[in-house]
């Protein structure tokens, strides 16, 4: 049953008419208290409920606007570790062909770097054509000081 308002005295009055079937008027004489009162108690509780309601919306608006914040900033992170992860491996192929054409040069008389850079062309992989010149040139230069 509905909690019954208690009565304040001050606040202001009003008369109204309710329209309900012959079974709920039943009821309410059969197990509450006076009809008007019952009708107040359950339009005071339909009231809170609705403020309830608007206080829950309130709320989660806000935990949405968290967790959105929280989910952007996990984004920056993700996405700063992903572009780690592609200069890591960039490093490590670079590292890698460094290797190898280390090896080359001291193994392999190459007059020019443009000589070994054509020779090991095919071993450049992903590695732009600029990276691995530059890459190359530096390591034949270092050879043949």
């Amino acid at each position: 049953m509905p909690k019954i308002p208690s009565d304040n005295n001050n606040e202001p009055k009003i008369i109204t008419s309710v329209y309900l079937p012959a079974s709920m008027r039943d009821w309410i004489k059969d197990n509450a208290s006076p009809m008007s009162r019952f009708i107040t108690a359950a339009i005071t509780e339909k009231i809170e409920r609705q403020k309830g309601f608007k206080e829950s919306i309130i709320r989660l608006k806000k935990d949405v606007f968290v967790l959105e914040s929280e989910l952007l900033r996990k984004q920056v992170e993700l996405n700063e570790l992903e572009s780690r992860q592609v200069d890591f491996a960039e490093n490590l192929l670079i590292l890698e062909k460094t290797t190898l054409i280390r090896r080359a040069v001291d193994n392999i008389p190459y007059k020019t770097w443009m000589d070994a850079a054509n020779d090991l062309k095919e071993s450049k992989e992903s590695l732009s054509t600029e990276t691995f010149n530059r890459l190359v040139e530096s390591i034949w230069r270092e050879a043949n000081e």
